[in-house]
């Protein structure tokens, strides 16, 4: 009792203390159990968020993460973290950089730049290597009679003119219209005959394509060629042993990851070796198997 505790003047004998201390010590040890056993495994500092934690245990609703305290180290690593930028869904400023670009040496002798043509949320996105300019103007209303209607809302080249029109024939063969598909290069300056794409000028083009990637935000990118896929995929590897294989697209500043990736042959290519449509068909049937399972279910 009280009375036994207390000796002379009303003092608490130590052995009285102690036995407050040991009592406290398991009605605390008992809380914690309970909490632990409610979930609940952060404390914070704020003596508001403990009250908010009490009223959590009984059943009702609170904040606790958004209160805790972060030590002082952790406050000051992510003040110092870079923030993410902001990427702008805008077409044209894309489009803008690519005009106004100067980053390589074949900006100053280029005949021409090359667009991507489609539209924002285009559910394909192919990437092809470069566009040949064959003594005619980049900017054609109508690449031949025949063509028209598969070139509707179509402004320029996107590979070169006999290219472009068997490309626009493979998107057909799977259901593909021209609004459900973005196209663009991985070079943004026209070539000549006499070029080679460089390498150097094809590294310092690949931002640009980045920034098509998180601008139109496809459901899939088919890489059309040994240019696009090195680009979008990294690695050396020929089409014929990257075509049946999975892929994403391994490339920095890219704003939504894992984007899947088809490998198949360049237009250019399948015009010189008719042989390999056959393979070339497989692949289209296969991206058209992927775009249906991602929500395209008209193809």
């Amino acid at each position: 009792t009280m009375q036994d505790q207390k000796g002379i003047g009303g003092q608490i004998r130590p052995h009285g203390r102690a036995e407050e201390l040991r009592q406290l010590a398991s009605a605390i040890r008992a809380r914690l159990l309970f909490h632990r056993h409610c979930g609940v495994s952060v404390y914070p500092f704020i003596a508001t968020s403990v009250a908010s934690l009490e009223k959590d245990v009984a059943g009702q609703k609170t904040a606790i993460e958004t209160d805790r305290v972060m030590p002082a180290a952790a406050v000051k690593a992510e003040q110092s973290r870079p923030q993410k930028k902001k990427v702008s869904r805008s077409l044209e400023s894309v489009h803008t950089a690519v005009r106004s670009c100067s980053l390589c040496a074949l900006s100053a002798e280029s005949t021409g730049r090359v667009l991507g043509l489609g539209r924002i949320g285009a559910p394909c996105m192919v990437v092809g290597d470069y566009a040949l300019k064959l003594g005619v103007d980049p900017v054609l209303q109508h690449l031949s009679a025949g063509s028209e209607t598969m070139h509707q809302d179509r402004e320029a080249l996107s590979f070169g003119v006999e290219e472009d029109l068997l490309f626009w024939k493979m998107m057909q063969s799977i259901q593909l219209q021209p609004r459900d598909v973005y196209v663009t290069n991985v070079l943004k300056c026209f070539l000549t005959q006499e070029h080679e794409p460089d390498e150097g000028c094809l590294r310092q083009c690949r931002q640009h394509l980045v920034r098509e990637i998180n601008t139109v935000r496809p459901q899939l990118i088919c890489a059309m060629g040994d240019v696009a896929a090195s680009a979008l995929i990294g690695g050396r590897e020929p089409v014929a042993r990257l075509r049946s294989r999975s892929h994403t697209v391994q490339m920095e500043g890219i704003v939504t990851p894992h984007y899947p990736v088809v490998v198949t042959y360049h237009p250019r290519f399948l015009l010189r070796v008719e042989d390999m449509k056959r393979a070339a068909w497989e692949d289209l049937q296969r991206m058209r198997g992927m775009l249906k399972r991602r929500g395209q279910s008209r193809l």
